[in-house]
């Protein structure tokens, strides 16, 4: 019986490799490690936030690297939930993003003469559902990796107002898939 452990597996290091967010110092350990497994793991060819190539993966850490004072990711659970023609696994994972000033400037430029608001969020950490898509060929190689972020409960959670949520997400420049756009 096929327990689809290799793919488990590669989804779990996944998230332990990336957990702390993106490494930008080349040369770093874990720097070095995250291209590593995301080499080892993806087909050059694969398709992430509708873009083809596995260097997608490496261009939005840096832009969450940038963006947010800190990035924090963790994986609650994952499961198989289809096996044919590939083996799709989905999990759900809660991203963590310590809200700065370039975080203002760049996801929320409609907010930029509302300094009380900006003064809720600066400093902020937001707690954001994700869920992760990975579909894997037969020789366990992710060919496609998909997300949809929740940012509205996140900002809800976060601003406790609806009035403050829905002026916040007016102009946020982050796409449903969780990709951020190159500043």
């Amino acid at each position: 019986m096929r327990t689809f452990a290799p793919e488990s597996k590669a989804a779990s290091e996944y998230f332990r490799v990336f957990a702390n967010g993106y490494a930008t110092t080349a040369g770093d350990a874990a720097y070095i490690n995250q291209h590593d497994f995301v080499r080892g793991v993806m087909r050059d060819d694969m398709i992430f936030m509708d873009s083809v190539g596995s260097d997608k993966v490496f261009e939005q850490g840096e832009l969450y690297a940038t963006l947010f004072h800190s990035v924090g990711m963790k994986c609650h659970y994952s499961h198989v939930i289809s096996t044919y023609p590939d083996v799709m696994l989905e999990a759900h994972a809660t991203l963590h993003l310590r809200i700065s000033r370039t975080t203002i400037h760049v996801l929320f430029p409609h907010l930029l003469d509302n300094e009380p608001l900006i003064q809720k969020l600066l400093g902020r950490v937001l707690v954001m559902d994700v869920l992760c898509q990975f579909t894997f060929d037969e020789d366990f190689f992710v060919t496609r990796f998909n997300t949809v972020a929740n940012p509205v409960v996140a900002l809800m959670n976060l601003l406790h107002s609806i009035q403050d949520t829905t002026t916040a997400l007016a102009g946020l420049r982050l796409k449903a898939n969780a990709e951020l756009p190159a500043k």
